[in-house]
């Protein structure tokens, strides 16, 4: 096993850890042992969905290091533990759909957490030996976007087009009793539907969702863990084929260049999904013909403010500032995915590495224009806003320009502002969010009212209304 692969899934396959990082789905940029303090900006991307200042598991992964609760259950027989109901989050997938989490019963989790763990060879030999998947790697470490697109641009080499190809609904429509299905083999699987690892996979993941055997729990890794599991059977099924393309989760993308070999490829992918019960998305079919087009390229975005420097004046840092939100948001809607939540790392990064002073940086975001009544600050919280996913990347990016010298009395004061200059709009919007379980939406407008201390916004009874 390369070096690489062992120090990430030896430090992967710790109930520890997935305690700590798992639950909520964080990202590790550096290796982390169970001991090591939080220091979000150097160690940890973000959680799209949960704050991780406010929303943890630092108290119970200091409890598991002195208890073990391993004890607590039969891993032998899963039949001795009890199912539990999951939480229920909605969060947004796009501005016409959503998606739903199901945030498992700690019981359950743990029980699933160590009886991956203690079966953490059959996982890491799977997807040690895997060559087509890119998200094998689970975002984790080293493993960033820039390497795993380099093994993504080496496994699509020779194709002078290339098919795109998704599962629809692939979480949510996996159905549990095929992971022994995949793993096994259909008929092996229904000749002994109770015991070894795959039927015990399928049954302690059914436990995380009170016994419904329709779709995984989401939002959490152990769920990546077992989908990158069960699709690395199905490469394993393609690879026999001799097929080579790249995988991230059930994204797939397969090079060609003659319409018999598309077809052959077809042919294979669709019969193995008809045995599983797995649904191509035929909306995000498509063919790419050389040349291609770079849709994700980021190249422009990160050198956008590369011409300015610490003798840049107050007005242009806001001027350019400004005109980089509009150009990001110009990019997204034309289809560069990731433009807007890039804005926040490329401001962040080009205030932090041009060494501007801590008055300057305070002005930047403090500045009101007498005529317009512009704010940059206020139009990067208009911004984050608009889509619930950029809530955690608006925030570290505060806490960034904070320690630059941006005074948290100012920032809270803008925002303040902000709620009530809208206050309506927004009262209006937590009702709506409130009364159609627009969980995700309605967490974030609490979140920026908890942080930055926003106290007319919601009255004692508006509160009660919303804990009810």
């Amino acid at each position: 096993m390369k070096a690489a692969y062992k120090n990430l899934y030896d430090m992967l396959f710790d109930p520890i850890f997935l305690a700590r990082y798992g639950y909520y789905d964080m990202t590790i940029k550096k290796k982390a042992k169970p001991s090591d303090p939080i220091n979000l900006e150097d160690n940890y991307g973000q959680s799209e969905s949960f704050y991780f200042k406010i929303f943890n598991m630092e108290c119970f992964a200091d409890y598991l290091k002195d208890n073990n609760l391993k004890s607590y259950f039969n891993l032998s027989d899963p039949k001795t533990i009890k199912s539990t109901e999951p939480i229920y989050f909605s969060i947004p997938k796009n501005q016409d759909s959503r998606r739903q989490y199901k945030m498992p019963n700690l019981y359950s989790y743990m029980a699933l957490n160590y009886f991956i763990c203690d079966n953490k060879q059959e996982f890491v030999d799977m997807f040690s030996n895997n060559k087509l998947s890119t998200s094998k790697f689970f975002n984790q470490l080293n493993f960033d976007y820039r390497t795993t697109q380099e093994i993504k641009e080496t496994l699509l080499y020779g194709g002078t087009k290339k098919l795109n190809l998704d599962l629809s609904n692939f979480y949510h429509t996996l159905y549990t009793h095929s992971i022994p299905w995949m793993i096994v083999g259909k008929e092996q699987a229904k000749k002994n539907r109770k015991s070894g690892f795959a039927n015990h996979l399928d049954k302690f993941t059914t436990l995380c969702q009170y016994d419904e055997t329709h779709g995984i729990p989401t939002g959490n890794l152990l769920s990546r863990i077992i989908a990158e599991l069960y699709m690395c059977y199905f490469d394993k099924r393609m690879e026999k084929k001799k097929f080579i393309y790249s995988r991230y989760v059930d994204d797939f993308i397969f090079p060609f260049s003659l319409e018999t070999t598309k077809e052959e490829f077809l042919k294979e992918f669709n019969a193995i999904c008809r045995e599983h019960n797995l649904i191509v998305n035929d909306s995000k079919t498509s063919v790419d013909i050389f040349p291609f087009r770079d849709g994700a390229n980021k190249s422009d975005l990160f050198a956008y403010l590369e011409n300015l420097n610490s003798k840049t004046t107050v007005n242009r840092w806001i001027r350019e500032i400004n005109g980089f939100i509009d150009y990001c948001i110009d990019q997204e809607s034309s289809g560069n995915k990731g433009a807007i939540k890039a804005l926040f790392t490329v401001m962040r990064n080009a205030l932090k590495n041009k060494k501007i002073k801590k008055r300057t940086i305070n002005e930047i975001f403090t500045q009101r224009n007498p005529i317009t009544g512009f704010n940059l600050f206020e139009r990067i919280l208009d911004v984050s806003l608009m889509d619930s996913k950029l809530t955690n990347r608006f925030l570290d990016f505060f806490e960034s320009i904070n320690k630059l010298g941006f005074l948290s009395s100012n920032a809270s004061k803008i925002v303040k502002e902000y709620f009530r200059n809208n206050k309506n709009k927004y009262i209006n919007k937590i009702n709506y969010y409130a009364d159609n379980h627009f969980n995700q939406e309605l967490y974030q407008i609490l979140l920026y009212v908890v942080e930055f201390d926003v106290k007319r916004l919601l009255v004692k009874k508006d509160l009660l209304s919303l804990i009810s």
